[in-house]
């Protein structure tokens, strides 16, 4: 969709923030987009392909957007993240962005898209958002679980697990709910500041 958006590499945030920097090149977005299909999509389960909305891979399409993103520009990211600060009022509660559709899709399945020209024309409506939110959201999973928990909740929605059941992956003082992981990642986008694990508990004896 991007070489084709009429009104070029400059018409949205945070493209047009960063190109003055050499960050705005849109090549390792859309490559990571195929690479991401054909890495996750052959160990997707059935069902998983029978609800397939038309978008990206059979995973939710918050995390091929979020996959693509992570994989831009330094700044880019930073860009992304500064947004979601100031926008945070307006984000899409966890519980509905992790399960829905991306703001493009309802277009690709033929049926009248809510957002105009996808969003990315005139003012900070909901896809950008949706944009902001999906870097976001995979970074802080990053940051409160590392690499091998992302890597572990990708293998639990490949499976066809809800999203919810996936919490599992990250530590255990990390909420259980998608509504209390909420509370969490909006204090990180705020401060940076992770919830600090307990201290152990003494072994018997000492």
């Amino acid at each position: 969709w991007y070489a084709s958006h009429p009104a070029g590499a400059d018409s949205w945030p945070p493209y047009g923030q960063v190109n003055a920097l050499g960050g705005g090149d849109p090549l390792p977005h859309e490559a990571a987009h195929l690479m991401f299909v054909m890495v996750v999509n052959s160990a997707c389960s059935a069902g998983l392909k029978q609800k397939f909305n038309g978008y990206g891979s059979y995973l939710p399409d918050w995390l091929d957007e979020g996959v693509a993103i992570y994989v831009e520009h330094q700044a880019i990211r930073d860009a992304q993240r500064d947004l979601m600060r100031e926008y945070l009022d307006d984000r899409i509660p966890l519980p509905e962005f992790l399960t829905m559709d991306h703001p493009g899709a309802p277009k690709i399945k033929g049926k009248p898209n809510p957002v105009s020209g996808h969003g990315f024309a005139g003012g900070f409506g909901r896809a950008r958002i949706y944009y902001m939110e999906c870097v976001t959201v995979l970074e802080f999973l990053e940051a409160a679980g590392g690499v091998e928990a992302v890597r572990k909740i990708i293998k639990s929605l490949q499976a066809g697990t809800a999203v919810e059941k996936t919490l599992k992956h990250l530590p255990a003082h990390y909420p259980q709910t998608l509504a209390g992981l909420e509370e969490v990642w909006i204090e990180w986008i705020r401060s940076g500041e992770l919830p600090p694990a307990p201290d152990p508990k003494p072994k018997e004896g000492e």
